[in-house]
């Protein structure tokens, strides 16, 4: 299903934003919401993958996606269909309809997440499966590297802020189980992981994945931020590049033993 008004995008700061219920998010990463009728046999954890893979490796499965924008790939396995709709909205599908739910990336884009939970909830048959995933924006280190006049330590606390001032606050990760407990789930099982950022890690596989994320961190902190710090926080585009800029240098520094939360 495509709404017509989603092609107007908004364009702000040479970046461009969702035109359906424009200004309800803030961040570029779009929240990701994936359902599937005939949950694929023995799977109970979905791997970081494209939707499309995912359909594509299990095409047994009736697999939804859902999307602020119509931006998806036009060549889509047979079994995969988007809808163009606000996950926050209610949802318009019958109770008991999903085996699987598969939440990511929706952090800082919910005002009521018990309600949310409990759309979820309603959605999935008897004996069905949520799983959600988030990453957490504070950076930490175990050994002190990171400091709260450090960037890294600003960063988190400014972002938390400018979230706050939105009305959709970040940090929903040390939340999630005890929310979904709200909306009614049980069974649910909590998996935590440290991800580096940069090459400081021991192991090559560590090293190798810290180079990877630093690289993810540099090319998204302009679009996790200049939204929610100039209109939440009305902060001038220079303040914003200025900020930024201090955050780049920071992540190119191989003596911060940085790390961050799943």
């Amino acid at each position: 299903m495509t709404r017509p008004e989603s092609y107007n995008f908004q364009f702000e700061n040479g970046r461009r934003y969702h035109a359906f219920h424009a200004g309800e998010y803030l961040c570029l990463t779009t929240p990701f919401v994936m359902v599937t009728k005939r949950r694929p046999n023995d799977q109970k954890q979905i791997e970081a993958e494209r939707i499309a893979d995912f359909a594509t490796k299990y095409p047994s499965a009736a697999v939804l996606g859902m999307d602020l924008s119509p931006i998806q790939d036009v060549f889509i396995p047979p079994n995969l269909r988007f809808e163009i709709v606000d996950f926050c909205d209610v949802w318009s599908y019958s109770e008991s309809t999903f085996d699987l739910i598969f939440l990511r990336g929706l952090d800082g884009s919910v005002l009521d997440w018990p309600r949310l939970y409990t759309e979820v909830y309603r959605a999935l048959k008897p004996g069905a499966y949520i799983e959600h995933s988030e990453i957490c924006i504070e950076l930490k280190s175990d050994d002190e590297t990171i400091t709260p006049e450090h960037i890294f330590g600003r960063w988190g606390n400014t972002l938390l802020e400018a979230s706050y001032a939105h009305g959709k606050p970040l940090g929903i990760a040390n939340q999630t189980k005890e929310l979904m407990e709200v909306g009614g789930f049980v069974e649910i099982v909590e998996r935590r992981f440290e991800w580096p950022i940069g090459r400081w890690s021991q192991g090559e596989k560590l090293r190798q994945f810290g180079r990877l994320n630093r690289k993810h961190w540099k090319q998204s902190i302009e679009g996790w931020s200049i939204a929610l710090l100039t209109r939440a926080l009305k902060w001038s585009i220079p303040q914003v590049r200025e900020f930024l800029r201090e955050m780049e240098e920071g992540l190119k520094d191989t003596n911060i033993h940085a790390y961050h939360e799943v």
